[in-house]
């Protein structure tokens, strides 16, 4: 869990959101090896990486859009995430 932001939309109105990352370390060796060889402390940079790309997917929107979208930014974080950490050796999930 992404710890609380305080974003302002594009509107220029203040909001506070937080968000649930899951991921998961592949089973295999080299995964493993590369989740703590390239990535120093891979917890904390996937929560980081996780806050700042939400900050900036709502701060592109309205406080309305944001609240009403919800669908399109689940798939904009996920889609930014995935690629963001295509090497980390890891796989994100999307709960149903």
């Amino acid at each position: 869990m992404t710890p609380v932001a305080g974003i302002i939309t594009s509107d220029s109105l203040n909001a506070q959101v937080d968000a649930q990352v899951y991921f998961k370390v592949r089973s295999d060796e080299e995964s493993v090896k590369a989740s703590q060889y390239n990535v120093f402390n891979y917890m904390v940079q996937i929560v980081a990486l996780a806050r700042t790309t939400l900050r900036n997917i709502i701060g592109t929107m309205t406080l309305k859009d944001a609240n009403s979208e919800r669908g399109k930014i689940n798939s904009a974080l996920y889609n930014n995430l995935a690629s963001e950490t295509k090497n980390w050796a890891w796989k994100l999930s999307v709960p149903n």
